[in-house]
């Protein structure tokens, strides 16, 4: 039976810290390429965790938006800062990560450029708003809302409108009104509202009651609490070791 010699089993030692070192960048972006889709994963669940009925726009707007190389041992896990049509999701989600003030919404602005929302004021849905199985308004809804209020924004415009007149436009939001500023006199806090309960008259139409479509708020502060760095880091964490080891075998096995 030969022995192999020191010389021999240094040199063998060699070899094989030779192939392992060419393997490595491999197994390691390998590794790291195989534990992304693990941390989308796992902060798509965090969000569903986290908030009351995310939509699927929200859920899948944490990607995998970069590959780890060979010679760029990193990859990257982002929330969509870009979109085809819509408000990207980084815009609404970075202040429930950082905390702050929210961006203002596209509808927001569009109320500032006609003077409707002061520069320091959101809206949130009102009592009388229909809204959609995940909690919010509808864009198409939303757009009937920015179209009546656009083109009637005085507070007493409505009040002689008649039946007939509000039937031409079936599909709009009719019989609205905004109340830019809090009326000690009716206790009514700045909003849209839309008319209710009319009752015809000798002059015309009447509404008697009112309806809160969008509520007008001072600038919301949020605090942080969709955790998106550490829930990231900890997945990574747990499973870049086993990825890491499943990578380097199949390296290994490769070697011809």
């Amino acid at each position: 039976m030969e022995i192999i010699s020191f010389n021999q089993t240094t040199k063998a030692s060699t070899i094989i810290d030779r192939i392992i070192q060419k393997q490595l960048p491999f197994a390691l972006s390998k590794a790291i390429n195989d534990t992304a889709p693990l941390v989308v994963k796992g902060l798509k669940e965090e969000i569903v965790k986290v908030f009351d009925k995310p939509t699927p726009y929200t859920i899948n707007s944490v990607i995998f938006r970069q590959r780890a190389t060979k010679q760029n041992l990193s990859a990257k896990v982002i929330i969509k800062d870009f979109t085809g049509k819509g408000t990207p999701p980084i815009k609404y989600l970075a202040p429930q990560i950082f905390g702050g003030n929210r961006n203002a919404k596209s509808s927001e602005v569009q109320m500032r450029e006609k003077g409707i929302l002061n520069d320091n004021m959101y809206w949130v849905p009102g009592k009388g708003v229909r809204l959609n199985s995940y909690g919010n308004i509808t864009g198409a809804q939303m757009v009937k809302i920015l179209s009546a209020i656009q083109a009637f924004r005085e507070v007493g415009y409505f009040a002689n409108q008649t039946a007939e007149s509000l039937k031409k436009n079936k599909s709009a939001m009719k019989n609205l009104i905004v109340i830019k500023d809090f009326n000690n006199r009716s206790k009514l806090l700045p909003g849209v509202y839309q008319l209710t309960k009319p009752v015809k008259t000798k002059s015309g139409t009447r509404y008697k009651g009112l309806k809160p479509i969008l509520i007008f708020i001072k600038t919301p502060n949020y605090k942080p609490r969709f955790r998106f760095f550490e829930v990231g880091q900890s997945i990574f964490e747990r499973e870049i070791d086993e990825k890491f080891n499943q990578s380097l075998h199949y390296a290994l096995s490769t070697i011809k």
